[in-house]
Parts: C-alpha cells; sequence; structure tokens
C-alpha cells in the first residue's frame, strides 16, 4: 500500500468531516476506556438518537437487554461459537467499556441498538482467508505500549467528566493518527476495511434519522461517504453469511481484562482503571484516584511486612505530579502513578521489596 503522509492539518480536517453532520453522532472509543466510558452516555444524552448503531456483530442482538439489565454486574463476556469452528467471538466488557455504557443508556432510555459490525461467520471467514483476526483488530488502539501510553497521555489524563466533547475529539484525532500510520504499514487490512462497509451498509439504512455511532476510533473514518478524509481504500459489501451460531453471556474476571493476560484488546491495570471510571462517573478525575492508589498500595506493602507509610503515599502523588507537569499533562495518569510508585516504593531492592510491591500493584 503507498505511504501516505499526514500532518496535524489533514487530522484536523478529518475530525471536522466526523463532527459535520448535524444529524449524526460519530463516537470513536477504545474497547475499554474509562473516559469513553463516561463521555459516551452523557454525549448521547446530548445529542437524544432515535437510533444508535454500536460495534458489535449482529448475533449478540438477543443478549443486549440482558447486557444492559440494570442488576448485570460487570465484568461479562459475550461468546459465539459453531459446533464445526469451535469459539468464533469473544467480547467482554467491564464498567469502564464504552461499549457497556452504551448499551445500559440505550436500555435505560428504550432507544433502538442496533449491532453493526461484522456477523461472527463472516469474520471468521475473513479471518480463514488469511485477513487477519481479533488480536489485529484496530477497533480502538494498537496494542503496543508506545500507542497505549500515547491513547494515555492524549485521551485518558485530560478526560474531564464535564468535557465528553473534549474526550470525543481527542478520541476521533487519535483514531484518525492511527488510520493514517496504518495507511503507511504492509499489514493487511482486509478484514477491517471489510468490517467497515458492513458498517456503512448498516448505518445507510437509517438515513435523514438522527443516528448515533459507537465504534472503534480506528473504523470511525471509514464509515465517511467522502474518502477526501480516509487514507485507506474501501472494500465492497461481504457476502451474507449462512450457519447456526450459539451465543451466550458470561460472567467473567477482572484480572482477565488485562492485555498482559493474553487477551489482544485487553487494556493495563484494572484496579487503575475501574478506580478512574469510578471518579469520573460522579464528576472528579484522575486527580483524586492517585492518593486513593498510592495509600491501596502501602497498606499492601505493610501487610507483607515492609515499611510503607504516609510519608511514602505523600512522596508518591508528589511525583506523580511533578512527572505530569514535565510532560505537560493536565494531571497524572497510569503511567504517572506506576513510575512514582516504583521510584517511591521499590528502593531498588528487585527479589525482596520489589517482588512484595509488584504483588501489591496486582
Amino acid at each position: 500500500m503507498q505511504a501516505v503522509d499526514w500532518d496535524p492539518q489533514r487530522l484536523q480536517a478529518g475530525l471536522a468531516a466526523l463532527l459535520a453532520d448535524p444529524r449524526r453522532l460519530v463516537v470513536g472509543v477504545r474497547h475499554h476506556s474509562p473516559s469513553c466510558a463516561v463521555a459516551v452516555a452523557r454525549l448521547l444524552d446530548a445529542f437524544a438518537p432515535e437510533v444508535i448503531l454500536l460495534e458489535l456483530p449482529p448475533d449478540y442482538a438477543p443478549w443486549l437487554g440482558w447486557l444492559g439489565h440494570p442488576e448485570l454486574q460487570a465484568p461479562v463476556a459475550l461468546a459465539a461459537a459453531t459446533a464445526g469452528q469451535g469459539v468464533l467471538g469473544f467480547y467482554p466488557f467491564a464498567d469502564y467499556s464504552p461499549e457497556l455504557a452504551t448499551v445500559r443508556f440505550a436500555v435505560r432510555r428504550g432507544i433502538a441498538l442496533v449491532p453493526c459490525d461484522l456477523p461472527v461467520l463472516a469474520k471468521a471467514a475473513a479471518t480463514t482467508a488469511g485477513a487477519g483476526d481479533e488480536a489485529e483488530d484496530g477497533a480502538a488502539c494498537d496494542t503496543t505500549p508506545d500507542a497505549q501510553d500515547l491513547w494515555d497521555d492524549q485521551v485518558e489524563s485530560r478526560s474531564q467528566a464535564d468535557q465528553p466533547h473534549a474526550t470525543q475529539r481527542a478520541a476521533l484525532l487519535f483514531g484518525l493518527w492511527m488510520r493514517h500510520q496504518a495507511a503507511r504499514s504492509p499489514k493487511d487490512h482486509a478484514q477491517d476495511l471489510a468490517r467497515e462497509a458492513w458498517m456503512r451498509h448498516t448505518l445507510a439504512r437509517y438515513a435523514g434519522q438522527r443516528v448515533a455511532v459507537v465504534v472503534g476510533a480506528f473504523h470511525c473514518a471509514g464509515l465517511l461517504d467522502d474518502t477526501t478524509h480516509d487514507p485507506l481504500p474501501r472494500a465492497s459489501l461481504p457476502a451474507a453469511p449462512t450457519g447456526a451460531v450459539t451465543t451466550s453471556l458470561l460472567p467473567y474476571r477482572s484480572d482477565l481484562m488485562d492485555a498482559r493476560s493474553g487477551y489482544p484488546a485487553g487494556i493495563r491495570d484494572q484496579l487503575w482503571q475501574q478506580r478512574t471510571w469510578q471518579a469520573l462517573t460522579i464528576g472528579a478525575n484522575s486527580t483524586e484516584v492517585l492518593p486513593a492508589v498510592a495509600v491501596a498500595v502501602c497498606r499492601h506493602l505493610r501487610a507483607q511486612r515492609h515499611v510503607a507509610g504516609v510519608p511514602d503515599a505523600t512522596e508518591i502523588v508528589r511525583l506523580a505530579e511533578g512527572l505530569a507537569t514535565l510532560r505537560d499533562l493536565p494531571r497524572p495518569g497510569r503511567r504517572e502513578c506506576l513510575e512514582a510508585v516504583q521510584t517511591a516504593l521499590g528502593q531498588g531492592e528487585l527479589w525482596g521489596r520489589g517482588r512484595a510491591l509488584a504483588q501489591a500493584l496486582q
């Protein structure tokens, strides 16, 4: 694929195109993002859509009412399988998953919710054909450390509960940046392009209505009718698959949401993500999460007979705030918290205190 040069002006032009239609709300997300999970509900509330399209295969439509049930306790997962091919799809959700926040909003308000991604059999066919797999899904954010840190810096650390449109714009810009990066890469994006063709086809059915679309930030440019702002080519509509698929809604574990558990679309440090979501939900921000995490880590270390008290927790907060200032961030994020904890409490003892600290951070 031909390499594409990009610059901030091109990204801003793409952002303007995504925000141009007053009857369409495009929300780009990362699959597990506290800031997006809080922002999406407030964006939907302000927009008042007639229908919501969500990046999820239509096979799971019968479970959406249960997924959004007020008594459901996350984390949970949707799974799909066939007798011949085994598991074809697996979608975990936590409280800080924007897709779950979207489902909860739609069910609570009684708004039509339409899954707009490829059916699972079609995705499996694309994977078999060598077009990628769930691990390569660019739906929300590259899973490399640099891209995850960049997302944290540009979206999570800058999010505020009372500024959902700022979070929306930051996430869309990140998705546009990823898309331009993808255009410079030799990787085959056939599966992503096929999925986006299906999304556009589904979106076209609701022309003229107030429609909100909640998909991975990477895919948003692929929804535009005008291809001027999309550096990737367009694919034709895939054939509708035939065959029986069994789906289920399962309880899940928080630690399995971590990218280091082997889950390719995972996110790191679930305690931080959950507490950040809780803080944003009540109108606070991650600044108020940092002291709570510092105190919890010190308490855990003391339980293992290591010295860690109020001065250590205070130093963690001071170091994290200093790192945020050096990096021109409005407040410390997950990375600043981890680096401050390691500096203040690790003390260079990798096999003694260091192992106890690692357990505390878990």
